[in-house]
């Protein structure tokens, strides 16, 4: 890599002769003039040129992902930017949707096989939602269950990663449906209903957050990520542990011992409580227990960096903390044994609030924010 180097290369000149490259006219979003820099992709190197022509940044295709970064704003729209080293000053150009496509087709690429295999996974979680709401006909309505089920059987038949976007349109409607729609037949009261609540707010809570994963997959930083990924996976051979995913870890360890606790509330209020524990209580705390549990175990003993692992435990991590804080806000707790048994009950009946979704919307794009950044920082400093 080389940057500021004196040589006077004019527009539409090849510095790689032999090598056509793809040429992009890139215009800066700062600057008084703003005249359109010069961007080469050739199958090896990407070469910047300035508007007078002059190279100002030569990478390798391999090292690219490494100096590159792509947001968006009200002002600008879509902007790429570019940086030799750390902490230098960008350059920073508006990109707009063909040049994304252009940019990113470039880039180094996730295997197709390995594309189509997510896609299938993803496809099969599909289907085992729709068989679940076909076979549970008193808490979801079936037409649901048969959309869910055709789109899975799509996404097997036909995997491509335009399927994401339809899984996270599907399953966000899903989602919303199950959470503000008006049941049409209501159950009988008492513990029925309580429990056709709990399924479908539960229900549309896992859609809605799976949907905004899914449509994750297929930003832009996220195929850079993909390509840095390639690039690092040599230097993540050796089973060095991620500072960004033991973080992570320890979020997720703080989780797992405060259910534990939850857990054990149980037992101290059927053993010393005026009233057993019920049947809800027990299947709640010992699920999420066991799945916060199981995702501490992903990470500490994986030895590659699970970003992906890390960023689902992470945002799981933050729902239900805020679940478990509505709870403690929302239950009486005065005169009432340690940890008592309803707080998760109740934090999960809070889902129905608007201002419980502010506050889970705002504090996962806060942590999304926060791991994107640090994930970022990691992959650049192992490509070193």
């Amino acid at each position: 890599m080389s940057t500021g180097d004196a040589i006077d290369v004019r527009q539409g000149v090849n510095p790689h002769p032999g090598r056509p490259p793809c040429v992009l006219s890139l215009r800066p979003t700062y600057g008084r003039a703003r005249r359109p820099w010069s961007l080469h992709l050739d199958a090896d190197i990407l070469t910047l040129l300035s508007a007078d022509g002059r190279i100002v940044m030569m990478l390798p295709r391999e090292e690219a992902a490494l100096h590159m970064r792509f947001d968006w704003d009200l002002i600008h729209g879509r902007t790429v930017s570019f940086w030799a080293v750390e902490g230098m000053r960008a350059h920073k150009f508006l990109c707009n949707r063909r040049e994304l496509a252009q940019l990113l087709g470039w880039l180094p690429q996730k295997d197709p096989q390995v594309v189509e295999r997510e896609v299938r996974y993803y496809g099969m979680a599909m289907v085992i939602i729709g068989v679940a709401h076909l076979l549970l006909p008193r808490f979801y309505h079936w037409g649901w269950g048969l959309a869910f089920v055709s789109q899975g059987l799509l996404a097997i038949l036909l995997p491509r990663r335009a399927m994401f976007a339809v899984n996270a349109i599907v399953m966000m409607a899903g989602g919303l449906a199950l959470l503000f729609w008006r049941m049409t037949s209501a159950p009988a009261e008492g513990e029925m209903l309580q429990w056709t609540l709990f399924m479908r707010t539960g229900m549309g809570s896992l859609l809605l957050l799976w949907s905004v994963q899914q449509s994750a997959l297929l930003g832009a930083n996220h195929r850079l990520r993909v390509a840095r990924r390639r690039r690092a996976v040599d230097d993540d051979e050796d089973g060095q542990p991620s500072s960004v995913v033991r973080k992570v870890s320890w979020m997720v360890g703080g989780l797992s011992l405060l259910l534990v606790c939850q857990v054990a509330g149980l037992f101290v209020q059927h053993w010393f409580g005026s009233e057993s524990p019920e049947w809800r209580d027990w299947v709640l705390s010992l699920t999420l227990a066991a799945l916060s549990l199981g995702a501490l175990a992903v990470l500490r003993f994986r030895t590659h960096a699970a970003y992906l692992e890390a960023r689902i435990a992470g945002q799981m991590t933050v729902v239900i903390l805020i679940t478990y804080l509505a709870g403690v806000l929302i239950a009486h707790t005065e005169g009432s044994l340690p940890f008592p048994v309803e707080i998760l009950w109740l934090g999960l009946f809070a889902l129905g609030s608007l201002y419980h979704w502010i506050a889970i919307i705002v504090f996962v794009l806060l942590f999304n924010r926060w791991f994107s950044r640090a994930m970022d920082r990691e992959m650049e400093e192992s490509g070193e």
